[in-house]
């Protein structure tokens, strides 16, 4: 286990200090959504990667810059949609597809 802190129990450091991952931060309820931010920007993370569809889930975009403009962080967004419904095809030994 690495000594680096997690700002939420549902993240982990893919690697250590520089890179972190984990489940959607927003939540319904403002003031946890808040809290869970907070917990992000207090260790200095400004770089947000969105992997959801924008319709999927609440935004945190707009709490996430209110918070950062406290912080007076300069904050980065990037939301890269995974197309949920793709499935690979799975080629066998012989090269057919499945």
């Amino acid at each position: 286990m690495s000594g680096h802190k997690r700002p939420i129990p549902e993240s982990y450091w893919v690697v250590p200090g520089r890179f972190l991952a984990g489940e959607y931060p927003g939540y319904s309820q403002d003031e946890q959504l808040r809290q869970r931010i907070d917990a992000f920007l207090d260790l200095g993370i400004d770089t947000f990667i969105d992997l959801t569809d924008p319709n999927e889930l609440p935004p945190y975009l707009p709490v996430l810059k209110e918070q950062a403009g406290y912080y007076d962080v300069n904050i980065h967004y990037k939301r890269f949609t995974i197309n949920r419904s793709y499935r690979p095809h799975i080629r066998n030994h012989a090269g057919h597809s499945r």
